[in-house]
């Protein structure tokens, strides 16, 4: 793996949700890495496209940028890494997020 392979982060939901919520979705994920809470399935795909679905191990305590290619050098393949696909939940953003903003408004003493 002579190169750092490319990082790609889709979005899956089972429900209808509208666009603009989404993109501000997955610009709230950390830019820094992704919770496992969040993360559905992780492919890597190799230098001649072959796409391997990775163990939850893989990423059972999330997905660090920083280590990911030291991650990586663990995993076997007959070919060098190109990409790292990331699905996450888009709904277990939705609902983490909501929660922590009901969290942050329910502190807020209200006005009458």
């Amino acid at each position: 793996m002579a190169h750092s392979p490319s990082v790609v982060i889709l979005g899956r939901s089972s429900n209808k949700i509208d666009n603009e919520y989404i993109k501000d979705l997955i610009s709230s994920i950390d830019p820094d890495g992704v919770p496992e809470e969040f993360i559905y399935r992780v492919f890597i795909i190799d230098e001649h496209d072959n796409r391997f679905l990775m163990p939850e191990n893989f990423y059972s305590k999330g997905i660090k940028y920083s280590t990911l290619y030291k991650t990586l050098s663990k995993v076997k393949t007959d070919h060098p890494v190109k990409t790292v696909e990331i699905v996450i939940d888009l709904l277990s953003v939705k609902d983490k997020l909501e929660s922590e903003a009901n969290e942050i408004f329910s502190q807020i003493p209200s006005s009458k």
